[in-house]
């Protein structure tokens, strides 16, 4: 029987499962006919023709993740690789974690964290990325030459045009993937930023602890914030806070035009998918 070996049916891609449902839709092929002629189960056939699940949905367990919010994940995986900050399988299955904490949406996994099954099965979805074996990025590459420089100036543009470790995720076919690390020892962190042409955004001071018996901006410049976090290091959380609710309001109040460049160092705080959206 054509499109049957061994009893099972083959695999089918979305356009032959177009195809058939076409054919089905004109009345060409009943539903049997179609499930026999292009290997496809006639309850996929019928499901798809009647709108009860869409045509470029997959076989196999639910994906848990929109195609659209799957597509976010891919974009934003990509990116990071692209800048230097490839992301690795735990970190993106957190991102995933960190999305159904919030969106309370049922779902399968331990605690809303993703096993190796779904990042498998995630990574099948989307061949356009793959697994790699980063290249560390040690303190004697920092050497400043004017070699690096223009490179580092070329590569900066062509981004604008664009728009020993675990394995990160990267485009397929990326030559180089890198990916730093964050240090965990205590301090006070100040977060300053400001513009070639000398404004600048008030800054923020991080605090280590929780409590004070004092204020903490007392003697700060004006306008400036404050954010606490269990070391006094940066963390997502503080930085998306200080994006959404500190530098960019006051960008905006220096009537700056958009779209702008932020450049960050290679804190592991900066790199996290609520704040490359909210860009």
């Amino acid at each position: 029987m054509p499109g049957l070996q061994d009893g099972k049916y083959r695999k089918y891609s979305q356009e032959v499962v177009r195809i058939a449902c076409g054919r089905v839709r004109k009345g060409e092929l009943s539903y049997g006919a179609a499930a026999r002629m292009y290997g496809i189960p006639k309850s996929t056939i019928r499901d798809k023709v009647s709108g009860r699940t869409p045509i470029e949905s997959t076989p196999g367990p639910d994906p848990i993740l929109s195609k659209k919010e799957e597509e976010q994940l891919v974009g934003w995986a990509i990116g990071m690789a692209k800048i230097g900050y490839g992301r690795t399988m735990m970190e993106m299955k957190r991102v995933v974690k960190k999305f159904l904490d919030a969106n309370g949406r049922p779902n399968p996994f331990v605690d809303n964290l993703p096993g190796r099954r779904w990042m498998r099965n995630f990574l099948r979805r989307h061949p356009e990325l793959s697994m790699r074996l980063p290249e560390t990025l040690g303190r004697e590459r920092a050497d400043v030459t004017v070699n690096k420089i223009q490179r580092w100036f070329r590569e900066c543009s062509d981004y604008m045009v664009e728009r020993k470790t675990e394995r990160v995720i990267a485009p397929k076919g990326a030559k180089n993937v890198y990916q730093q690390t964050a240090s965990t020892r205590q301090q006070i962190t100040v977060v300053g930023a400001c513009n070639a042409t000398g404004q600048y955004i008030p800054p923020l001071i991080i605090f280590p602890g929780v409590r004070f018996a004092y204020d903490p901006l007392d003697g700060a410049p004006a306008d400036s914030s404050f954010a606490k976090s269990k070391t006094g290091w940066m963390n997502s959380e503080i930085f998306y806070e200080y994006i959404t609710n500190h530098f960019h309001p006051f960008v905006r109040s220096l009537n700056i035009p958009f779209p702008i460049i932020l450049f960050v160092d290679g804190h592991v705080s900066h790199i996290n998918l609520e704040t490359a959206d909210f860009f």
